[in-house]
This record gives structure tokens, C-alpha cells and sequence, in this order.
């Protein structure tokens, strides 16, 4: 029994501070909604999402580097498995989420480069 409150209250520590992080990026978002938000957001959050953004499109680069080197491992006969055409659709995926952050990335530093200039001449 005590094992099973233990437990329970470790689970709801977790689930809790699940939503405590840092926001991170989101690929899924559109880039009409980053376009309307980025003029919103003060010179310390643009500073913040340049900062995650940069941190994410690093990762996925990793990620895509790490797809690409496993498919290389495989021979040609592979490639056309369907080992092969799963390593390509993730390629793919990686590739277009990469794509997202980086057209995002561009928004938020224009966003910022603007409010440092409004900044620079008050």
C-alpha cells in the first residue's frame, strides 16, 4: 500500500511538471500564425525563440545526419526494401519540419532586428 502512494504521488509529480518546460518549438504551427505573432512578442522573448529555434534546427540536423548515415549502411538491393523506403520517408519528414524551423527562425530574427532598431532610435 504504501508502495502504490509512493508511486502515485511520483506519477503526479511528473505528469505535473510535464507542462512546467520550456516551451519549445513547434513545426506543425503555421507560418501565418508566426508571421501575426512574432510583432507581439517583446526583444527578450524574440531572443528566446531565436535561441530555441537555433537549438532545435541544430537537433534536427543531427537527426537527419543520423537517417542519412544509416542508409548509406545499406546496399542497393536494401534501398528498395522497405527498410529503405522507411528510412527515406523519415529523411523526408526531418527534411520538411527542418524547412518549417527555418523559415520560423527567419520571421522571429526579422521580428527582432526591427524592434532593435525602434529600440536604437528612442
Amino acid at each position: 500500500m504504501k508502495n502504490l502512494v509512493l508511486l502515485s504521488v511520483a506519477v503526479i509529480l511528473v505528469l505535473g511538471l510535464a507542462g512546467c518546460g520550456k516551451k519549445g518549438v513547434d513545426a506543425s504551427k503555421p507560418t501565418a500564425e508566426v508571421k501575426a505573432e512574432a510583432p507581439t512578442l517583446s526583444v527578450d522573448q524574440l531572443k528566446a525563440k531565436v535561441e530555441t529555434y537555433t537549438k532545435a534546427i541544430a537537433d534536427k540536423q543531427v537527426a537527419i545526419d543520423k537517417v542519412m548515415a544509416k542508409m548509406k549502411e545499406l546496399d542497393v538491393t536494401k534501398m528498395a526494401s522497405e527498410e529503405g523506403k522507411k528510412l527515406k520517408t523519415e529523411v523526408d519528414q526531418i527534411t520538411a519540419s527542418l524547412k518549417t524551423l527555418r523559415d520560423h527562425i527567419e520571421i522571429y530574427k526579422g521580428a527582432l532586428e526591427e524592434k532593435m532598431k525602434a529600440v536604437q532610435t528612442e
